[in-house]
């Protein structure tokens, strides 16, 4: 720690007062303090040093480690403060009310404290008696836990569905339109992205089947295979059948509709083929030795339960489910219907009916009819004592080659005529690939359209009939891709957690528009419920887990990666989501709760409200105040517009507002715009003191730039001096925190030059400014609007979307730019100098930490801290105890222990350079002029400030920014007055910011 004295510390006055008939000795001090021996000896009363004349007594305190104790006991009634309030320092009120016995109570807490529709149906009926994973393991009752379990995922998505559609008119993009116009892009994007793919999938898994149903017709029928492996012509014949079904889709709607109308017919026929054969015809020999029994009540009896063997519950679980995902099918042409909220509801609760009877009769015959073990030798026999079928060696060991479990092709051995049903699932297998070719392709482009992902806008063009031709050929390589694995079980897991996801996003996308409670969702469809869909939500996510937890781990990942990259692309669209809603509702409930919260010191935030012009042509004193929020407090940039009102300027601000706001987010600057029109700036500041915020959300520290040219103008100017202390005041009477920014000469604004705007032929104004500037996005604004008070705005509207300015040179704002800049870059090592003269609860010390954290062009900047106070080694012991309790590292300490010495000539006459056009003459004795008795009764103020000068300019001419306690303006102190002294402290200086808060702790040193 360094010391440095001027001429030692001797002036002392003590003042003797009798305060509740005691005598007690107090000895006041001068914010300069000096020094106090009967203080450090005694330890009777608060820390007050002597002052030299009466006018210059005050209640401001050095810092001390005391101020920042915790009473230890708390009186509402107690007259004991640690620190005077700013209101008293402005009014210069001093009510000394200490008695002795309250002055030795202060003295032993301070020492304890210390320890301390038919597509859907087409693409639902699809069932799984080609897969390769046993169906039949799970028997009847199995299956229809099977059955029903997927029907109540698909019901609970459908009323979710049903319930948005019946909202408002949905258009064509199916399940990404429904999803992106109810949760965002970022949502809409995620899910069909993963709906897409799950499409191509999809239809890879429906190509494959047919692809298989053709290998194995060819081996039943003695054909060798193409390439010697039935996997690779299962591949080969996947791609030809993938190629073809392409180009029916490439030769339009009407055609690939009628294509799929006729395979829909063909599929219907051929499962009327199964039940009426299973039914009518009895079983012949050869459908005897494989397990046909006809129906029969010990067949079922028999296959009731499940029969487990190298399956489970959730391995066919996985193997059904896709054959449940043609809900969404028709969720594509919901924009092509006449009443969407009636039709929707009804055309896919019908198509799921039809689906799970369809299911229910596949899983009844085949168990009604089949025995679940035979050998193929021998014709099963049945034991009549028993009621049963005598069983086969073979099913002890599960060596037989027949029967329900280990025989596939039950639906064919049972049909009235097999080429008839294989026909008919090689027609479901090909409708259903068309139907996903045509879905995955048309939300691809529907994305692309929606230029979500700009590397894909290639997709987005649509040729005759609305084809996307491209998209086309592009899902169609993917799907292709799929079938060259050739093995259906690894596709089919994959494929039900892609539509689980979807599912799940549906039911989450319903929730979600209910839970935010915003007016606008007000689904028509009377069974819909909020929470069922959202249990609908969870169970799609856990069955995902249950199923693959590595899939579903895998989908979640890339869904988040596509969700941040959308959300960092900050997509310019407005669907109005349901997260704005719900956003809104969460802040607003947060707001109410706040208002419940007790202040306390630990969770002090600075607040600010920077009252600002223009603010893009300011934008240097914006960023160095959101450097201090840094988008985690709160930033107002009060913009106070002097212009008188008429029925066009509320339109005007509006726009303003709008714009700035834009500009706002462009810059990425984490404040709120608050213009206010009034043609006195200093009453639009005291509304703007009382209005800004809500609730907690509400400023604590008032930020302005300082006047560099305030004395100019000379006395021409005196109103515009006098409204600038003006607000000064205000903010201190309204218990804000002050703190000033000086920019030395240079100031903070950007135009060097300004004309007036030419509202009669605004047209033709042509400004390079915003040709070439980087602020060219706010061409349409004006600036100088007190100018336009002296005019009459035009009624025409395009007027005020076309002012504009005429300004200097490009080259010229660049470089005067630069000039004002102060916080642009961000600079290495740098260097903050902390002047703390008085205690004004801690704002002086943590603004300066707060601007050395990251996020500031003044990180990891170093802290050097000078600080007033007495001669005693105790106080300077207890200053360096009192920064380190703060936590706040720096550099090193500089304790100045008196500054009474007189100030050079060369300072005075710079001094009185400075106030020499602002002195009271006979003539004019306005108020805010100086006058001569007022310097005479403020001269050991002002030595004080010329002498500070001197110390900064010793000491802080190498600093990147100096922060130093802003003198309170005394209501007794003439405003030219006052800024002289601010004038004093900051030309000539690196960036000064004067700062002096509302005299509350915002430092504590306590856990």
């Amino acid at each position: 720690m360094e010391i440095i004295s001027a001429n030692g510390c001797d002036a002392k006055k003590d003042i003797k007062m009798e305060v509740e008939k005691k005598q007690v000795l107090f000895t006041l001090f001068d914010p300069i303090c000096t020094t106090n021996k009967q203080h450090n000896e005694e330890k009777a009363v608060p820390d007050y040093s002597s002052i030299r004349n009466e006018s210059e007594m005050t209640m401001e305190r050095i810092p001390s480690i005391e101020n920042y104790r915790l009473p230890l006991y708390s009186r509402k009634d107690s007259n004991l403060q640690s620190r005077a309030t700013v209101v008293d320092l402005m009014h210069g009120a001093l009510e000394l009310t200490f008695t002795k016995k309250q002055s030795e109570m202060q003295n032993a807490q301070g020492s304890m404290h210390h320890h301390v529709n038919s597509n859907e149906s087409d693409n639902s009926e699809f069932s799984s008696s080609k897969s390769k994973k046993n169906f039949f393991q799970v028997n009847t009752l199995g299956g229809i836990a099977i059955v029903l379990l997927s029907a109540l995922v698909c019901i609970v998505t459908a009323i979710s569905i049903s319930g948005i559609c019946s909202n408002g008119e949905c258009k064509k993009g199916g399940l990404y339109y429904v999803i992106s116009r109810s949760l965002g892009p970022e949502f809409g994007g995620s899910i069909g992205a993963i709906f897409s793919i799950a499409n191509a999938i999809m239809a890879s898994v429906y190509v494959v089947t047919a692809a298989e149903t053709i290998v194995d017709l060819m081996d039943e029928n003695g054909f060798s295979t193409l390439t010697n492996s039935k996997v690779n012509d299962v591949r080969l014949f996947g791609v030809v059948i993938c190629l073809i079904l392409m180009l029916i889709t490439f030769a339009g709607p009407k055609i690939e509709d009628t294509a799929t109308l006729f395979m829909f017919f063909l599929y219907h026929l051929s499962f009327i083929d199964w039940c009426f054969g299973s039914l009518l015809l009895s079983p012949n020999d050869e459908q005897k030795l494989r397990g046909m029994t006809g129906y029969n009540m010990a067949t079922i009896s028999e296959n009731l339960y499940p029969a487990w063997r190298d399956e489970n519950f959730i391995s066919v679980y996985v193997v059904f489910f896709p054959g449940m995902t043609g809900l969404m099918a028709g969720s594509m042409f919901i924009n092509e219907l006449k009443d969407q909220a009636y039709d929707v509801p009804v055309g896919m609760f019908s198509a799921i009916a039809v689906c799970i009877l369809y299911n229910l009769i596949c899983i009844f015959i085949p168990a009604a009819t089949m025995l679940r073990d035979v050998s193929g030798d021998i014709i099963p026999e049945f034991n009549n004592a028993t009621f049963s079928w005598k069983p086969f060696p073979c099913a002890m060991n599960h060596t037989c080659d027949y029967g329900l479990i280990n025989f596939f092709q039950v639906a064919k051995l049972e049909s009235a005529w097999s080429p008839l049903l294989i026909a008919g699932i090689f027609a479901m297998s090909l409708s259903s690939t068309m139907t996903n070719l045509d879905n995955g392709p048309q939300i691809f482009q529907a994305m692309c359209k929606d230029e979500l992902f700009p590397l894909f806008r290639y997709f987005s063009k649509e040729y005759d009939l609305n084809i996307p031709q491209r998209a086309y050929i592009f899902f169609s390589i993917l799907t292709m891709a799929v079938i060259l694995i050739g093995d259906l079980n690894i596709i089919n897991g994959f494929v039900s957690n892609l539509f689980l996801a979807a599912y799940a996003s549906v039911n989450y996308a319903c929730f979600d528009a209910s839970f935010a409670k915003s007016p606008g969702f007000r689904p028509s469809f009377r069974f819909y419920n909020m929470w069922l869909s959202l249990a609908g939500a969870s169970v799609c996510i856990i069955v995902m887990f249950i199923i693959s937890w590595p899939f579903a781990l895998l989908i979640f990942a890339f869904f988040f990666m596509i969700f941040v990259y959308l959300s960092k692309r900050h997509l310019d669209v407005n669907w109005g989501p349901s997260t704005a809603a719900v956003r809104y509702r969460i802040a607003l409930n947060i707001l109410l709760k706040l208002l419940n919260d007790v202040e306390h010191t630990k969770n002090y935030r600075p607040q600010i409200l920077l009252i600002i012009d223009n603010p893009i042509f300011r934008p240097s004193l914006l960023h160095f105040a959101s450097y201090i929020t840094k988008g985690e407090s709160l930033l107002i940039a009060g913009h106070i517009i002097q212009y008188e009102r008429n029925e066009y300027t509320f339109h005007l601000i509006h726009q303003l507002d709008k714009e700035i706001t834009n500009w706002f987010n462009n810059n990425k600057l984490k404040a709120f715009y608050l213009p206010f029109l009034n043609c006195n700036i200093r009453i639009g500041a005291q509304c703007l003191l009382q209005l800004a915020g809500i609730g907690r959300l509400r400023p604590n520290i008032v930020m302005l730039g300082f006047r560099n040219k305030w004395f100019e103008n000379g006395k021409d100017g005196l109103s515009e001096i006098e409204n600038y202390v003006g607000i000064i005041r205000d903010a201190f009477e309204n218990n804000f925190a002050v703190g000033i920014l000086s920019n030395s000469a240079n100031g903070f604004d950007i135009l060097e030059m300004r004309t007036d705007l030419n509202l009669a032929n605004i047209s033709s104004i042509k400004s390079p400014l915003f040709k070439q500037h980087s602020h060219h996005s706010m061409r349409k604004l004006f600036y100088k609007y007190n100018e336009l008070g002296k005019r009459r705005l035009s009624q025409s509207s395009s007027v005020l979307s076309s002012v504009s300015y005429s300004v200097g040179n490009s080259a010229d704002i660049s470089t005067n730019q630069e000039k004002v800049n102060i916080s642009h870059q961000r600079i290495r090592k740098g260097r903050i100098d902390v002047w703390w003269l008085y205690d004004d609860g801690g704002l002086t010390l943590l603004i300066p930490h707060l601007l050395r954290l990251p996020k500031s062009y003044l990180e990891d900047a170093e802290l050097h801290i000078f600080t007033f106070t007495t001669c005693a080694k105790t106080d300077e012991k207890k200053l360096a105890s009192l920064l380190s309790k703060f936590r706040i590292p720096f550099t090193n300490v500089r304790v100045i222990t008196d500054i009474t010495s007189e100030p050079r000539p060369v300072m005075l006459n710079y001094f009185e350079a400075i106030i020499a056009s602002m002195r009271v003459t006979e003539t004019d004795k306005r108020n805010g002029l100086i006058s001569d008795s007022e310097l005479a009764a403020q001269k050991m103020r002002t030595n004080r400030q010329l002498y500070i000068r001197e110390l900064l300019q010793h000491h802080s001419r190498q600093a990147n920014l100096i922060v130093i306690t802003l003198p309170v303006p005394r209501l007794e102190i003439s405003s030219s007055l006052y800024m002289a002294w601010l004038d004093l402290i900051t030309r000539d200086l690196p960036p000064v910011l004067m700062i002096r808060g509302n005299q509350t702790p915002v430092l504590t040193f306590y856990a």
